[in-house]
């Protein structure tokens, strides 16, 4: 694993399954595996203008299409669960969203209960590695799905009517758009909120090189660096025991290098997903490296270096969670 995340560190070295365009109704309750590239490559295919919505209580985010407005809650509702709900303006059509109680169970678990009780079309689908599980309800005439997310969140989305051929295509799109938000878009007092629930322990560590601190789980041990490593730029190492997941802390002179420049270099090498974003007040660039199964988060500071901060594996449903998590906890000391 430190090899994996050693390659990362190059680019500082260098500065100094299943189509989602078959979708159609009822394709919901036969798609086994869909990405939310190929839902963002469908609803661009498709000429569709709306933006994503974030969820930052639960640290998700939905594709919202134009034509739907927000809709002020009541109390009630709030009470019940609900967390965002919108409509058209003649109120034809409505999506609601909120945060079920599953007492404990996973969405596979509610497929015979959900059946039973007269649900149609009751699938579990791979949404880019997260179960989701999709139905439909006639009476109400509406389509439903359950999102599992880190750690423990459930998201419930209700989309009426479904009936309608053109909204029950578009339905679809809605919900294989929910993910977890990144780490440059999650906020860390919402992600404390989550840990602290899901009693995920863990303390802050400092980086007085950056006057900077950082989020460590506490199954994560500090690794004793070597010489070569203090060279290339290491500054701290943390590894979980069975060494499946690491978080790299590197610190190294880029000559005064702006955010912006930085940014433009590491697209020069390749990295094709980088972009400039802000974590906890502070300007980052984020990028994730799919050969190394790893996502980075990167400082400039006053002193003219980067901080960079990697983590790997990001594809692993046990860390997947908390990788973003660290991340997006760097913060002033």
């Amino acid at each position: 694993m430190k090899k994996q995340l050693l390659s990362a560190v190059l680019i500082l070295a260098l500065l100094c399954t299943v189509s989602v365009c078959a979708l159609a109704e009822d394709d919901i309750a036969e798609t086994t595996a869909i990405t939310w590239k190929e839902v963002e490559k469908e609803i661009e295919t498709a000429d569709l203008d709306g933006e994503y919505v974030f969820f930052d209580d639960v640290a998700m985010k939905m594709w919202i299409p134009d034509g739907f407005q927000p809709v002020e809650l009541k109390p009630e509702e709030t009470d019940s669960g609900l967390i965002a709900s919108y409509t058209t303006a003649d109120k034809a059509a409505r999506i609601d969203v909120s945060c079920p109680d599953l007492e404990g169970k996973k969405p596979d678990e509610l497929v015979p209960a959900l059946k039973e009780e007269g649900f149609s079309d009751v699938e579990i689908i791979d949404l880019n590695g997260y179960p989701m599980l999709g139905y439909k309800d006639e009476e109400s005439d509406s389509m439903r799905a359950i999102f599992a997310a880190d750690p423990g969140i459930y998201l419930h989305v209700m989309i009426t009517p479904y009936s309608d051929s053109r909204l029950g295509s578009v339905a679809n799109l809605i919900v294989c758009s929910l993910q977890p938000e990144t780490f440059l878009e999650m906020k860390w007092e919402a992600v404390e909120k989550l840990l602290a629930e899901a009693e995920i322990k863990g303390d802050f560590v400092a980086i007085p090189e950056a006057e900077s601190k950082i989020w460590i789980p506490e199954q994560f041990e500090s690794i004793a660096l070597t010489q070569e490593d203090r060279d290339e730029g290491f500054i701290n190492y943390f590894g979980t025991a069975d060494q499946n997941a690491a978080v790299s802390v590197v610190y190294v002179d880029v000559g005064g290098m702006t955010l912006e420049e930085y940014l433009a270099r590491v697209g020069d090498i390749g990295i094709k997903d980088a972009a400039i974003g802000t974590v906890n007040g502070n300007p980052a660039v984020g990028y994730t490296m799919e050969e190394n199964n790893s996502a980075s988060i990167s400082f400039a500071t006053e002193n003219g270096c980067i901080l960079e901060i990697t983590f790997a594996p990001i594809t692993d449903g046990a860390y997947r969670f908390l990788g973003n998590a660290i991340l997006c906890s760097v913060q002033a000391a």
